[in-house]
C-alpha cells in the first residue's frame, strides 16, 4: 500500500509537469491526491516544499532510467543508441511537455537556490552517468561525448513539446551517432 505522502509527490508529478509550478495550487494537489489538508500538512509545510520532494522523485525515476539504458553498452555508439531509446520510452510513458527540471528552474528561478541546485545537480548526475558510461566503453574524451550527448537529449526534449517529439529524438539520435564516431576508442 502506498503511503500518504508517496501519493502526494506521485501525484504532484503529475500536475507539475501538466501545468508547470506556478499553475498548480495546494487545492490542486489535495484533490489530485485524494488527501485531507490535515495530511498534507503532515508531510510538508506547503508547496515549495512538494515542489522540492517532486523533483527528488522525478530526478531518482530518469536518471535510473538512463542508468540502465547505458550501463554495459558496449561502446559509444550503444550508449547513444540507449539513451534515446530511453528518452523514446519516457515519452511514451510520461509525455513530452518539456524538462520539469527546466520548468522549475524557469519558474522559481534563481530567487530559490534549493529549487534550482535540484535542477542543476540531477543535469550534472546524468552527465556524469553517460561519462562513467562512455569511459567503461573506452571512448575517449568521456567529459566532452557526454557534455555533446546531453545537449542533444535536453534539445530532443525541449523541441519534442513543440512538434513531433519521435522525430525530434530521432534527430538527436542520429546527430549523436555522428558526433560520437569521433569518440571512440
Amino acid at each position: 500500500m502506498t503511503d500518504s505522502r508517496t501519493t502526494i509527490v506521485e501525484r504532484s508529478n503529475e500536475l507539475f509537469y501538466r501545468l508547470g509550478f506556478v499553475g498548480v495550487s495546494v487545492e490542486a494537489v489535495l484533490d489530485a491526491s485524494g488527501t485531507s489538508r490535515g495530511t498534507f500538512y503532515k508531510h510538508f509545510r506547503g508547496k515549495h516544499d512538494v515542489a522540492l520532494a517532486v523533483l527528488e522523485y522525478r530526478a531518482d525515476l530518469f536518471e535510473t532510467e538512463i542508468g540502465r539504458a547505458v550501463d554495459g553498452a558496449p561502446d559509444a555508439a550503444g550508449i547513444a543508441e540507449g539513451l534515446f531509446e530511453a528518452l523514446r520510452a519516457w515519452h511514451a510513458r510520461y509525455g513530452a511537455r518539456g524538462c520539469l527540471f527546466q520548468t522549475a528552474a524557469s519558474e522559481y528561478g534563481r530567487q530559490h537556490p534549493d529549487v534550482f541546485r535540484l535542477a542543476r545537480d540531477h543535469k550534472v548526475r546524468v552527465r556524469g552517468l553517460l561519462e562513467t558510461a562512455l569511459a567503461r566503453a573506452g571512448a575517449r574524451d568521456t567529459r566532452g561525448a557526454a557534455e555533446q550527448l546531453l545537449l542533444l537529449l535536453e534539445g530532443a526534449v525541449a523541441l519534442g513539446q513543440f512538434d513531433d517529439q519521435q522525430r525530434q529524438i530521432d534527430a538527436a539520435r542520429r546527430a549523436a551517432l555522428a558526433l560520437i564516431s569521433g569518440v571512440r576508442a
